[in-house]
């Protein structure tokens, strides 16, 4: 197993070894290397690491990030966004009521359940503007 950069020198592709990091059949450790990129991908500002459940059981930290890039999308482009803005303007909130919606929204309709099964799907989630938010806000938002 070796770290790889590969960098493109017009049409020609070029690899640089950067480091060795010994034969995958000898590892002893199988989630060394997990943790060893998780770690890496900390440090990095242009770098993610992306997990399947298999890594999430071994105690990585693992999150979904489509559902909220699709219905995000979805939001903007049907006008949702604008026409919920418009009907908040003028009403003082202590949080952004708009992403209160949205995230109650989104899991009503991935998972439906009750309101204390919210709690965990949200921290298994990357939606944008709702790591503001605490439970609560969405939960009085709709009501």
């Amino acid at each position: 197993m070796q770290l790889v950069e590969i960098s493109r020198d017009g049409s020609k592709v070029r690899r640089k070894i950067l480091a060795s990091l010994g034969r995958r059949d000898r590892l002893r450790d199988a989630g060394a290397l997990d943790r060893l990129l998780v770690s890496g991908a900390r440090l990095s500002r242009r770098v993610a690491v992306l997990a399947d459940r298999s890594t999430a059981a071994e105690g990585l930290p693992c999150r979904v990030t489509g559902p909220g890039l699709v219905f995000e999308r979805v939001r903007q482009l049907s006008g949702c966004k604008g026409a919920l803005r418009a009907a908040l303007r003028g009403r003082c909130f202590r949080f952004d009521a708009e992403r209160a919606v949205f995230l109650a929204v989104l899991h009503s309709l991935l998972t439906p359940g009750s309101d204390r099964s919210a709690i965990d799907w949200k921290a298994s989630q990357i939606v944008a503007g709702a790591s503001a938010l605490d439970f609560q806000h969405p939960h009085r938002e709709m009501a």
